[in-house]
């Protein structure tokens, strides 16, 4: 499928992610300046992107709209011209004929320009993917590493006491822990119950740490393959020492540190947050009618997470090389993608919080030098500190922070260095007695060390 045609079909979710710009990054086209519609690859891709689009549009809350380009579109409004547009391209209809059905039926936009949004005419498209892998349905050749669907042994009980899920099997009439990841890999626990096989065993981690992707077979076919259920052991991380180690094995160093580099982008360790009940049937941060579709208790949460981020930043944020990754110059990407201030907004990259879908939040101050154990213990305390306290998260800004934050008055600054960071967090009562005192004085008096 062309590029105009991808655009045009995913401009309504594409847009979410420019709302939170104060700028207006698409302009309405005048109907003499329609470029031609060409369609030269597969209708299924684009069918495909159009179904990921739909269910996306059928998350957000039927009352709210979508503003492109000044004007305001309710979501029914959106989804029905999807629909009619997966109509309309599933008929494939001639060039000639596609192009009258477009010009006649559609609102077209374009990026802005000269004069627009962007003077200099560069834009920095962001996106999620789907790995592709090359497999095959039976182990032959070079394919010997094989994905496994979810075995008949394994069963999932509910602990009537505790109220969480336990996964395990049964032998003999006893219920025992299910069999370790090498177990199944180096045992052949799971036999038998073999999805594909892969080329190579890095492929098959990257699929597990995904959690989906596309398989390739031989013959040409595609099939879609996707996290389906865990063996309940325990994960333990081993990402760093996998990079770093297949890095040198090439003749190259790989590193987590958080600015490497001035003139690029630094490593980031967001954290995507959501409150669940115990049985892990109903989200606590999801409210239909609440806004942006989270709830009052999300806010909350998210609130104290705003209110001690000064402190929160010596766990975040651990080395001296963290703070030239926050407070950063712009990058030759066009932007250091890691926020200077302490603000939130909509799905808008330029905040120390976005707010990218309903029901949850992101938290993009942590770096690649973080701790993910202290890093998850400090989060979770600052977060339930505004849920006991009822701390509100204060206004939203749909505003591009990072050429426009001199205009918010009132905006807290994270800080410049870490000893900064040290002091607040020394200084941050919560902080201190939910990670312990005695950590807090050895952690205080390490890192001043450092720095």
């Amino acid at each position: 499928m062309s590029k105009v045609f991808s655009f045009l079909t995913l401009c309504c979710v594409a847009i979410l992610i420019f709302a939170g710009c104060g700028k207006r990054p698409l302009l309405p086209l005048a109907a003499t300046k329609y470029p031609v519609f060409a369609d030269d690859l597969e209708y299924a891709d684009l069918d495909r992107a159009i179904e990921q689009s739909l269910i996306y549009l059928r998350k957000r809350p039927r009352s709210s709209q979508i503003t492109i380009a000044g004007r305001s579109y309710p979501i029914d409004h959106l989804t029905r011209s999807l629909l009619f547009f997966r109509n309309l391209v599933a008929e494939h209809p001639s060039a000639e004929l596609l192009n009258r059905q477009i010009n006649a039926y559609f609102d077209i936009y374009q990026a802005s320009g000269t004069g627009g949004y962007n003077p200099q005419r560069k834009m920095l498209v962001t996106s999620y993917y789907q790995p592709l892998f090359e497999g095959n349905l039976t182990a032959e050749g070079a394919y010997r590493y094989p994905i496994y669907g979810i075995p008949d042994t394994l069963v999932l009980r509910h602990d009537s006491g505790s109220g969480k899920k336990r996964i395990g099997r049964l032998e003999g009439g006893r219920f025992l822990n299910y069999w370790s990841r090498s177990e199944i890999e180096d045992k052949g626990r799971a036999a038998g119950n073999e999805l594909v096989y892969l080329k190579d065993p890095l492929d098959a981690f990257l699929l597990h740490v995904q959690g989906s992707g596309l398989i390739k077979l031989p013959d040409g076919s595609i099939r879609g393959i996707h996290y389906a259920m865990k063996n309940g052991r325990q994960y333990k991380s081993i990402v760093k020492y996998m990079v770093k180690t297949v890095a040198e094995n090439h003749g190259m160093r790989a590193t987590f540190m958080p600015k490497p580099f001035s003139h690029l982008t630094g490593n980031g360790c967001h954290v995507h947050a959501s409150l669940w009940t115990l049985d892990e049937k109903t989200c606590l941060t999801y409210d239909a009618d609440g806004e942006l579709g989270l709830s009052e208790l999300g806010y909350h949460f998210m609130g104290g997470v705003l209110a001690h981020s000064e402190g929160l930043a010596a766990i975040t944020n651990p080395a001296v090389n963290s703070y030239k990754r926050i407070n950063a110059p712009t990058t030759s990407s066009g932007a250091t993608w890691a926020p200077n201030t302490i603000t939130f907004g909509g799905n808008n990259r330029t905040h120390m919080i976005r707010i990218p879908d309903v029901g949850r939040f992101e938290f993009r101050l942590a770096d690649g030098a973080a701790n993910p154990y202290l890093l998850m213990a400090g989060f979770l305390a600052a977060g339930l500190d505004g849920i006991d306290n009822e701390t509100s998260p204060g206004k939203r800004l749909d505003i591009d922070m990072y050429a426009e934050g001199h205009k918010v008055k009132g905006a807290k600054k994270l800080p410049l260095y870490l000893i900064d960071a040290i002091r607040l967090f020394a200084k941050d009562k919560v902080l201190c007695t939910a990670l312990g005192e005695e950590f807090s004085n050895a952690y205080i008096k390490l890192k001043t060390a450092d720095w």
